[in-house]
């Protein structure tokens, strides 16, 4: 019994782990995501495109 109960903890917390690495990503997509919509809205009504217009959706 004690032989299940460490394999099924191992099991566990490896999915942990898992699940963790899997979040960080979500939470860093989410935060590009943002990024980027406020970049948008910031340059939404763009007369003339020029250099730093670019360089700032290049780096985002």
């Amino acid at each position: 019994m004690s032989r299940d109960y460490e394999k099924e903890q191992k099991l566990l917390m490896g999915k942990v782990s898992s699940l963790k690495e899997k979040l960080s990503k979500a939470k860093e997509e989410a935060l590009n995501t943002d990024r980027f919509l406020k970049l948008v809205k910031r340059y939404s009504e763009i007369k003339e495109l020029d250099a730093e217009i670019i360089r700032e959706f290049g780096t985002k």
